[in-house]
């Protein structure tokens, strides 16, 4: 039977997938080319570029990186607790409906909350 692991920030329950994630990150191996010894996610020559994209992408999304900061902010200083999916009870994370609410979260694992993304790319 495997061990329950718990996150020790929300005292929830960690999923396969971020116990996955966890033993991956544990390993210390670049996520794009995976044979590197590294001490951050990335080793050097992809850290590079994943810290260009991800300035593109808080450039081009200024309201939504507004928002992910305040739940943040939110989060650590008690004003919002973090909650379980509701549709599974997994670990959530803070989905918006409306980036222009940034405290009206609804609580979706990683897996509902991507899902949630795609639905919306569709329609």
């Amino acid at each position: 039977m495997a061990r329950i692991l718990y996150d020790e920030f929300t005292d929830l329950p960690i999923s396969n997938v971020q116990r996955y994630q966890l033993r991956k990150q544990k390993r210390n191996e670049c996520r794009v080319c995976t044979d590197q010894k590294v001490t951050a996610h990335y080793c050097a020559a992809h850290a590079i570029a994943a810290n260009a994209q991800d300035k593109k992408w808080k450039k081009d999304h200024p309201e939504q990186t507004l928002a992910i900061a305040i739940v943040n902010r939110a989060i650590r200083s008690g004003e919002l607790i973090r909650e379980k999916c509701e549709k599974c009870n997994d670990m959530g994370e803070a989905h918006h409906e409306d980036y222009s609410k940034p405290l009206e979260v609804r609580w979706l694992c990683h897996k509902h909350h991507v899902k949630e993304h795609q639905d919306k790319k569709i329609k």
